[in-house]
Parts: structure tokens; sequence; C-alpha cells
């Protein structure tokens, strides 16, 4: 259980049983990128999220644009792509080291195992998700209100 204190710390892991976290410690993926190795590619099916163990990570979008723009920067204990636990679709955006990062990485199939031997858990997760997608919704409706005016 190397990494539990890791995983312990997003919001999505919050009120999860000891047994649970060892469970998702157990089937995680420690993982380094150097500064400016792209973690995960706008446009690509993703099926993992990462936690950011050491360095920074940044989000980015292109969508075709001449540049890329930066819409977070994100530290140790942060989290992204946790909407590729739920989903079949492409990321919605690029992740890409700002400098060099270890990274925890939790798969679908981890989720979907958690499933079969934990379902109060793996419903825990479900609504911590959703919870989490709501704030950024949210966040983003704010954003958009302010450029309209």
């Amino acid at each position: 259980m190397p990494n539990l204190s890791i995983i312990k710390q997003p919001p999505l892991f919050k009120e999860l049983s000891e047994e649970a976290l060892a469970f998702l410690d157990g089937h995680a993926i420690a993982r380094t990128f150097q500064t400016d190795e792209v973690v995960a590619a706008e446009g690509s099916l993703g099926d993992c999220m990462f936690i950011i163990k050491s360095g920074a990570l940044d989000v980015v979008l292109s969508r075709g644009a001449p540049g890329m723009v930066k819409i977070a920067r994100l530290s140790p204990g942060d989290f992204v792509g946790e909407i590729s636990l739920i989903d079949s679709q492409p990321r919605s955006a690029s992740i890409v080291a700002s400098k060099d990062a270890e990274v925890l990485i939790i798969n679908r199939q981890a989720l979907l195992d958690l499933h079969e031997v934990d379902f109060k858990a793996f419903m825990k997760v479900i609504v911590n998700i959703t919870r989490k997608l709501g704030e950024r919704l949210r966040e983003t409706d704010k954003v958009i209100a302010g450029i309209s005016k």
C-alpha cells in the first residue's frame, strides 16, 4: 500500500473504507512523465484518471487553434481525467507535464472491479465524480456568463 496516502487525497475517494482504498491502491499504476510530455491527448479515448503524486500537470485545449490555451495547472494531490472512469468519450482536453511529474493512474477497469467487490464503495465514487462534475460545470457557467457580458 505504498500509495494509499496519495489515493486518500482526492475528494472522489472521500468516505471510502480502508479496504476499498487498499483495493484501489492495489490497482493503481505509478508512472513518471518528463517536462512537456503529453500525459493524455485531447480527442483520444480516455479510460483512466490521474492523481498527481509530484510535479505539475497542465490541462490545455488546442481545438485546432494555432496555440494552446491553458485552463488549469495541477499540483500534488490534484486529479484529472475522472470523467473517463464513467464515459467512453474522447478526452475534452490534453494533459501535459509542466514539470517532471509522477502520477498514479486509476483505470476504468479498476472501478468496474470495485463494483464487483464493494458496490457501496463503487457508488460513493460515482456520486463523488458526479458532484465534482457539477462543480466544474457551475464554474464554467460563471466563466461563460462573464465572457458574454
